[in-house]
């Protein structure tokens, strides 16, 4: 099957794959959080997660990666939440928005303070998601995937630091080696 036979159900029951096997991969961190995310919200999470990983590498959270934390959580006040995708199913009882934009600040740093016990599963629903783009995107630019997405996140920590730092890149290095992502 290429990207151009699938059905909008086909597309509609891969993106409910992929939100179950994201829910299962992260029910461990989930419930520890007492969180219910939606598919929008979930979506969203997975695809700013990178970051965290990229944060983590040298085992700090300093200033600047603090700074882009804030940053990153400020830009879901602009309301850019892919909200169609809660239109598939989900679990009842979601964080509104609202709440999520109140507290993904509080949980991407979290992550990054304990991502020695969540990285694993984070990767896997980051594959799964380059997967699923991988198969419903239309767009023949490379520029647009999740792909390019994840490595300029990643190096964006990188870039974001004062100077380069050897533990980061090797690190980011080996995260994006294990994603297939071969910058």
């Amino acid at each position: 099957m290429t990207k151009f036979d699938i059905t909008p159900q086909q597309e509609k029951e891969l993106l409910q794959q992929f939100f179950d096997l994201s829910r299962n991969t992260l029910f461990d961190y989930f419930e520890e959080r007492d969180l219910n995310f939606s598919n929008s919200q979930l979506f969203a999470f997975i695809l700013v997660s990178p970051i965290t990983i990229a944060i983590a590498s040298d085992g700090n959270v300093d200033f600047t990666e603090t700074t882009m934390l804030v940053d990153i959580a400020s830009y879901f006040e602009r309301g850019i939440l892919p909200t169609e995708l809660d239109s598939l199913g989900q679990p009842v009882d979601c964080l509104s928005d609202k709440e999520f934009c109140k507290m993904i600040y509080s949980e991407l740093r979290f992550l990054c303070l304990s991502m020695p016990r969540f990285e694993k599963r984070l990767l896997d629903c980051i594959k799964a998601l380059i997967r699923l783009d991988e198969t419903l995107s239309r767009n023949s630019d490379p520029k647009y995937s999740i792909k390019k997405r994840v490595v300029q996140m990643m190096n964006s920590v990188i870039y974001n630091n004062l100077g380069t730092d050897s533990i980061e890149e090797k690190k980011i290095s080996h995260v994006l080696n294990e994603l297939n992502l071969n910058a």
